[in-house]
């Protein structure tokens, strides 16, 4: 069961990851598109590196043998499913208003 959950999660960050890059360029001036990369790497940079203390930080408040490993999955679970939520919220191609000119 772990193994199938994290497979799903990792094709899930990898499918939500391309659509939030582009994302963030959509609109942007040629002369904008770096510092709009800096940007999102160095988000993606801090956001992991929190991310990952704030597991740790569980972890180890939790170690207790499996339970600690368990309570941290789900922990992760969470995050999983609060990403999804806000990778559910991304404008899309769909619904977005028509350019004139």
């Amino acid at each position: 069961m772990l193994s199938t959950a994290l497979v799903v999660r990792g094709f899930g960050l990898g499918a939500v990851t391309l659509p939030v890059f582009a994302t963030a360029y959509e609109g942007l001036d040629r002369a904008r598109i770096p510092d709009a990369s800096v940007i999102t790497r160095a988000s993606q940079q801090v956001g992991g590196s929190f991310g990952s203390a704030v597991l740790a930080l569980i972890l180890v408040e939790q170690v207790s043998g499996v339970a600690g490993d368990r309570t941290t999955f789900w922990w992760t679970i969470a995050f999983t499913a609060v990403a999804v939520v806000l990778a559910l919220r991304l404008p899309s191609l769909t619904n977005r208003p028509a350019r004139t000119g």
